[in-house]
Order: structure tokens, then C-alpha cells, then sequence
């Protein structure tokens, strides 16, 4: 069946009403939330910005593990979890509305940012944040430059943890799927002090089997072996402050990310790849490769078309460590509110990849990445009058980091004819950014609402850049270290028409700041570090908040353009991936988002989003690339179309509560990387999740069944593609089919 037509049948059994008499009904609850992507608490109906707001219960019911599984329920918004030439089992790379950043080096900022209890995560590696003990989660599109600052040019995913609360009590969950996987979770919360001091613990430990068996090591690819535990203080024992203090700890041994070998050379076409012809004439007919013979050139015979095996035998790993720590304390007086958020993280990750997917060294890499950062900001937000509000902030960030690259390339070469091939580097970087903030908004009328907001951003990166060919003793970069400085100013302007209780309309203009930044790759002599610039957005929209029906039906839409320039591309420049303000662009669509209550026990979802992203002018260093970049090239993760329908049916029957959930999430076809390399191109994918939960009318536990991408699709997830210098293209897959149950009961 279509895909199309799978799409309608889900929607008319949605609607199609019910016959049980248990109502079911989270209307009232809808009414009750609020966001806080103004820095404000304001209803999201309310709020002149496109922003989709996850609840907790929704995270429950649907069995959302990470940031990764937001797409199924945001429009516009791609989220990989592990960065092309990575081979990191926990590297983000996030787009919204076409704008993101694919490159996991501490030199490169992510175009989307990421918030937790309002503190910025800086690094894509270990940024694939868990959604244990959560409040909410806001994805909020479009530029953020103002209040959120710096790299959330794209947008901003926001988590607010849950803060400890008067209660005692316990919860204690434990899981199992068919891929070995096992999960096991306790949260408590206890006051230490009656009214004064609350807390709560959350200790977390998640297992599950790789998916990709390497037949010649012996070994898979994709497996996970993680724990974390968690935190939380709240003091309230002095009027009208409230401080949170949050302590979080990560760690993980996983197996590399399941890379796939999808291309190694086709001769008629492209020749080989220059290391892989420098070992195909020099190294092949004498060498030995396990499980192949002797005299085995590297060709298509290390493809192996399946995506659950590969023929890799170099370094799969993926371990990090990450600590982290959040302070907030926030004063609320007679018309102000003071608040104060001090952030700590760091970050120690080793992880390997063997992109060749052979028993042969044409290409390994390895990296050592150890960062820090810490944070500190302060918002007042205040009435000067009946009709007018009034925030301002200053913002302070400092980041250091090391990252340590070993790449041994077609092992022999060297030996045999004297070329140097093993590159080794060390990068450090030291950055620092301060920011003031400010924003004002006027109630014109009942009805009508201005705001507008700027904020200068001022940041200097430094940067320490060594590499050498190590068989050679040969150094590349002259002078190694460079530094430069940024400076912008962004913008916010929003008019907003609360024609009444049910309808919102809005129009905004933002514009967003990403920083620039310095090259993370050298393999040919260089007097100094090359670097790139900023990009900018400038977006203009359109929108509405509308509820219908009595509350029965809930729609909000939003239409966009944005001005997209010196946007940042990652693309090959011989062996060498390197970001390059490689062109102009313009982005046109707009998202719907739907939440209806068609019978007292039903509950259905329905987000849709169109995008139309352009190249309008390239850098004419593009044109000199092996391959180059083209005007007609789709954009990175920038699917035309994605949608999302989740359906949610309440069954209630004696002393029991049955909830049966499905979800249906589609994307149009997307590229992997800028060149759009036909391996790398995923074509129109459909999944499909399920999950059926039971419990008693007393909630004193429930038992869960679970089942995610049930048709089984192998797609891929990431990758990169070097045919001209490397001569081969490697890709990430997703896992397959997973299906288990979950128990929770609480005390």
C-alpha cells in the first residue's frame, strides 16, 4: 500500500470515534501549560513563536528515550545520532528548517541549540541528551539569536527537568527487547528538610546488543552499555526564592556506530580513489588479508549490501564520561523576576571507526576528545508599567577543549615506496563569548502585543593546531596557533493579534548568529590555520494558535522565508573534510501541528512540515573540488517533507487502564551529505512504533509492550563519501525492528 494511502487509513481510524464509556480527557491539562521560550512563563497558544511542546506524560506514553526521537513528533526537525566521521555512538547533529551543522569538531558549533534547564550544551559529542526525569521539552523553530543567544540560529530544543517537589515517593522501572536489550531505572524523592529542602535521585543503566555483525573480528557494531545518575536539590525554606541545584554523571562503553561500507570504487567511472590505487599497485600483491587470501586488491568485494554485516576489522569504540552540574537560583519579588543559571559540563570521550569496512588499512581513525565548559547568566524581568514588560541579561560562556586525531591510511605505502600516509593531530581550542540582552513588550491594546528584542554578542575563539605525518616526522601547520574575534548584533520583532480566548495571529522577524571558526583537518603543508566566517539567518513568519470545537480541536500553523548567508557546508577538499562558507541560500514552508479529541477516549497528533531550500549563489572555491558542490544540491537533512501522526486510544475497563498508542512518521528523501553522493541519499521512509500499556485504576505500577520501526526498515542515518582521494563512502544505519516490554511500579 502506498505510502500515502497507509497515511489516510490511519487518519479516518482515528476519527472514527468510540464506543466505551471511560472518558479520557487532557483538554483541561493542555490548558494549564506553560513555556518558558520567551524567558517568561506565558501559555504556547499565546506565544507569537512556532514552538512544539512535549509533556512528560506525552514522553511516558510514547517511550521517548533521548533527544534523538523528537523528530517523530516535531515538524521540521532532523536529528542524527551519531555525526558523520565520527564513528561516536553519542555525536548530535541536528537540523531545523534546513539550518544545522554536521561536523563533530570542537571548532564547529552546532546551527541548532541545545538547552538543558536553560544551559547551553555546547559540543555535538555527547550531546544526544537522555529524557529521564522530564518536565518538558520545548523545540522552538526558527532563529533564537536574542534570548537564547549564539548557534541556535536554526532553533532551540529546550529541557526542563522535573524540580523536587514535597512529595515522598519511589519509582523503580526495569526493561527488555529483543536485540538484548535491557534497562533499568530508580527515581526517588524525599524532602530532607519538611518545606526547606527537597530531592531527588535517578540512577539509570541501558544495555543493548550491537546490530552489525563483522564477520572477520568476531565482533558487532552499534551495541550499547551505558549508565548515568542524577540529582537534584531544591531549597524553598526562604520566601520567594527558589534554588535548584542539579548533579548529573554519564558514562558509556559502546561499540562503535554501525558504519557501513557502501562504495569502494567503480574504475569506469571515477578510478579507484588515489589510497586505494596507492595500495591496490603497491601493497596488494604481496599482502595478506584475513578471511580473503593473498594478493586482494580493495574493491567491491568489501561491499557486502546487507546493513547487518560488514567486513570491518579496525578500531569500533565509543566511550565517554560526562559530568555536569547546574545552579539556578531565581528571585521573584513585587514586580520583578531575578534569576541566575551557573553551568559546569565536561565532557571526556574516546571513540574509533573503520570506514573501509575491510580487513585492510585504508583508512582508520581514532580520536581522543576531552572539552569543559562553564556558564553564567543573569535575567531580570520586570513590569515598568500595566502595559509594559521589560527583560534584560547579561551572558558569560567559557569553553576549552582538546581533541586528539590519529588516521593510519593504507598501511605499507610508506614502507614501500616512501609516501607518508599516518597523520596524526591535536587541536585545542579556547573560546570565550559574552552577550547583554534585552527585550520589550508592549500591550498596544487588549487585543494587540508588540515585542522586540536585541543582543550584542561579542567572542573570541584561540585555537592550537599541530599535525604531521608521524611516519615521515613531517609537520604541516608552520605556526600553529591563531585566534579571531566575532561580533554581532541580532534582532527580534513580533506583533501578535489575541483575537480572542481560541485564535492567536502573529507575525515575527528574527535573525540569527553562528559562529565562525577555524579548519579541524590538515594534510598539506600550511603557514597558518585557515578559518571560515559566521553565518546569518534572517527569517520572516507568519502564524496562528487556535483551539476549536469547545477545545476538542487544537491547530497551529506557521509559514516562513529566511535569507540564509555564508552558509557553512561541510564538504571534501581532497582527503580533507573541512567546513567552508560554501554559498547563499533561501528557505521557504511552514509547519501545521494538530492535536484533536475526536471521543472522550481518543487522542490524535498530526504535525506536518514542507520545506523548500535553495542554493542562490556558490563560492567559486566550490568549482575546484574533486567533487563539487552544485546550485540544484539538496540541502544536508533537508527532507522537502516530513509528518508525524500519533494516535492514542484509551480503553478502560473494570479496575483497569488500557492505552493503545501508534505512530506513523514519514520523511521525503534526504541527503547525507552536501554533495548528495547516491549512496548517501535515503530515499521516502514511513515508520512505524507502537506501544500498549496497562495499568490498574490504583497506578501502583503498569506493564508496557513495545514496538519501534515495525516494518523494519534499514536506512541510513549519516555518513560521508570521499570517491576522489579515500575512493570509498561509508554509512551509518539506524537499528532494525525492536520489540520488548517494560514494568514500572512505584512506592
Amino acid at each position: 500500500m502506498p505510502l500515502k494511502n497507509k497515511f489516510l487509513t490511519l487518519a479516518l481510524f482515528c476519527l472514527s470515534g468510540s464506543v466505551f464509556s471511560e472518558a479520557y480527557d487532557q483538554r483541561e491539562e493542555l490548558d494549564e501549560i506553560l513555556i518558558t521560550t520567551r524567558k517568561t512563563a506565558e501559555n504556547p497558544q499565546q506565544a507569537p513563536v512556532s514552538v512544539t511542546v512535549i509533556q512528560s506524560k506525552t514522553i511516558e506514553a510514547q517511550g521517548l528515550t533521548d533527544i534523538e526521537q523528537l523528530a517523530e513528533v516535531a515538524p521540521n526537525l532532523s536529528l542524527d545520532f551519531s555525526a558523520p566521521i565520527s564513528g561516536s555512538s553519542n555525536a548530535s547533529s541536528i537540523y531545523m528548517r534546513g539550518v544545522g551543522q554536521s561536523d563533530f569538531l570542537l571548532v564547529n558549533d552546532p546551527g541548532v541549540g541545545v538547552y538543558q534547564d536553560g544551559i547551553y550544551i555546547s559540543r555535538s559529542v555527547g550531546g544526544v541528551l537522555n529524557l529521564t526525569n522530564v518536565e518538558r521539552v520545548e523545540v522552538v523553530r526558527g532563529p533564537q539569536g536574542t534570548l537564547f543567544g549564539r548557534n541556535s540560529i536554526g532553533g532551540a530544543i529546550n529541557i526542563i527537568r522535573q524540580k523536587p517537589a514535597q512529595e515522598t515517593f519511589g519509582e523503580i522501572s526495569v526493561g527488555s527487547s529483543n536485540l538484548g536489550g535491557h534497562k533499568a531505572q530508580l527515581f526517588y524523592s524525599q524532602p530532607l528538610i519538611d518545606n526547606q529542602l527537597l530531592s531527588t535521585i535517578s540512577l539509570t543503566t541501558d544495555q543493548r546488543d550491537g546490530y552489525v555483525d563483522r564477520v572477520i573480528a568476531g565482533d558487532t557494531l552499534g551495541g550499547q552499555d551505558r549508565k548515568s545518575a542524577n540529582l537534584s536539590l531544591r531549597w524553598v525554606g526562604l520566601e520567594d526564592v527558589d534554588i535548584n541545584l542539579n548533579l548529573d554523571y554519564q558514562q558509556a562503553k559502546d561499540e562503535g556506530a554501525a558504519t557501513i561500507a557502501r562504495w569502494t570504487g567503480d574504475p569506469a567511472l571515477f578510478g579507484r580513489g588515489v589510497f586505494t590505487d596507492l595500495y591496490n599497485t603497491h601493497v596488494a600483491p604481496t599482502n595478506s588479508v584475513p578471511g580473503f587470501g593473498t594478493g586482494i586488491p580493495y574493491d567491491s568485494r568489501f561491499v557486502t549490501n546487507d546493513p547487518d554485516k560488514s567486513f570491518a576489522t579496525g578500531p569500533s569504540y565509543s566511550d565517554y564520561k560526562i559530568w555536569g552540574a547546574s545552579l539556578m537560583v531565581d528571585h521573584q519579588g513585587d514586580n520583578f523576576q531575578l534569576k541566575s543559571l551557573t553551568g559546569y559540563r565536561q565532557t571526556a570521550s574516546e571513540f574509533g571507526r573503520d570506514p573501509d569496512g575491510s580487513p585492510i588499512t585504508i583508512l582508520h581513525t581514532d580520536n581522543d576528545f576531552n572539552h569543559y565548559q562553564f556558564s553564567q547568566e543573569l535575567q531580570l524581568n520586570t513590569s515598568l508599567s500595566e502595559r509594559l514588560e521589560w527583560l534584560a541579561g547579561v551572558y558569560y560562556f567559557y569553553e576549552s577543549g582538546t581533541d586528539k586525531f590519529n588516521a593510519p591510511a593504507v598501511k605499507g605505502v610508506y614502507e614501500a615506496i616512501g609516501l607518508p600516509v599516518h597523520l596524526y593531530g591535536e587541536t585545542e581550542v579556547e573560546n570565550q563569548n559574552i552577550a547583554l540582552y534585552s527585550s520589550l513588550t508592549y500591550q498596544l491594546s487588549e487585543a494587540w502585543e508588540l515585542s522586540l528584542g536585541g543582543r550584542y554578542n561579542y567572542e573570541k575563539k584561540e585555537l592550537e593546531a599541530s599535525f604531521q605525518f608521524i611516519d615521515a616526522g613531517l609537520n604541516l601547520v608552520a605556526d600553529p596557533h591563531d585566534e579571531k574575534s566575532f561580533e554581532s548584533i541580532t534582532e527580534q520583532l513580533s506583533l501578535a493579534y489575541h483575537a480572542n480566548n481560541h485564535l492567536t495571529l502573529y507575525a515575527a522577524y528574527a535573525t540569527g548568529f553562528k559562529s565562525g571558526g577555524f579548519t579541524g583537518r590538515y594534510v598539506s603543508p600550511i603557514a597558518k590555520p585557515s578559518s571560515f566566517e559566521p553565518e546569518e539567518l534572517s527569517t520572516y513568519e507568519i502564524g496562528f494558535k487556535s483551539d476549536w470545537l469547545g477545545r476538542q480541536l487544537w491547530l497551529n500553523g506557521a509559514m516562513f522565508y529566511s535569507d540564509y548567508e555564508d552558509i557553512q557546508v561541510l564538504i571534501f577538499n581532497g582527503i580533507v573534510p573541512e567546513t567552508r562558507n560554501a554559498a547563499r541560500g533561501k528557505i521557504t514552508g511552514g509547519e501545521l501541528e494538530m492535536r484533536a479529541f475526536p471521543g472522550d477516549n481518543w487522542e490524535v497528533s498530526l504535525a506536518a512540515g514542507y520545506l523548500d531550500a535553495r542554493y542562490t549563489e556558490l563560492d567559486q572555491s566550490t568549482g575546484s573540488l574533486g567533487v563539487p558542490l552544485k546550485m540544484r544540491n539538496q540541502f544536508v537533512n533537508t527532507p522537502e517533507w516530513s509528518s508525524n501522526l500519533s494516535v492514542t486510544y484509551h480503553l478502560g475497563l473494570e479496575g483497569y487502564d488500557i492505552e493503545l498508542y501508534g505512530n506513523y512518521t514519514y520523511r521525503s528523501q534526504v541527503a547525507n551529505d552536501a554533495i548528495n553522493t547516491p549512496e548517501l541519499i535515503q530515499s521516502a521512509l514511513g515508520l512505524y512504533n507502537s506501544r500498549i500499556t496497562i495499568r490498574p485504576s490504583s497506578r501502583e505500577w503498569l506493564v508496557a509492550f513495545f514496538g519501534k520501526n515495525l516494518t523494519n526498515e534499514r536506512y541510513v542515518v549519516s555518513g560521508a563519501a570521499d570517491k576522489v582521494t579515500f575512493g570509498a563512502v561509508d554509512a551509518i544505519y539506524a537499528p532494525p525492528r525492536e520489540w520488548g516490554a517494560e514494568f514500572k511500579f512505584w512506592f
